[in-house]
């Protein structure tokens, strides 16, 4: 009973399964590969909420600088561009 209660309070870190966090930087405009990520269980419910897994993010764009250590979202990526301006 004394977990549910710690859980459902707010800003109280609950213990979720391994989650895909950032092993390095990544800028903005830069190809995400699995390798790039490892397992974290340190993390938040909250902030694993809508978490990519590294195989969803291979090979996609991200939009923004990411901070190693951060959990990538569908909103922090995009397909890859194919042609960048100025490219012939």
């Amino acid at each position: 009973m004394l977990a549910a209660l710690i859980a459902a309070m707010p800003g109280t870190a609950v213990a979720t399964g391994a989650v895909a966090v950032l092993d390095r930087a990544v800028d903005r405009g830069e190809l995400l590969r699995a390798a790039d990520f490892t397992a974290s269980t340190d993390i938040s419910e909250a902030v694993a909420r809508g978490a990519l897994s590294a195989d969803q993010a291979d090979g996609l764009e991200a939009r923004r600088a990411l901070r190693p250590g951060s959990v990538v979202r569908g909103t922090d990526v995009t397909e890859p561009r194919l042609v960048r301006r100025g490219e012939p």
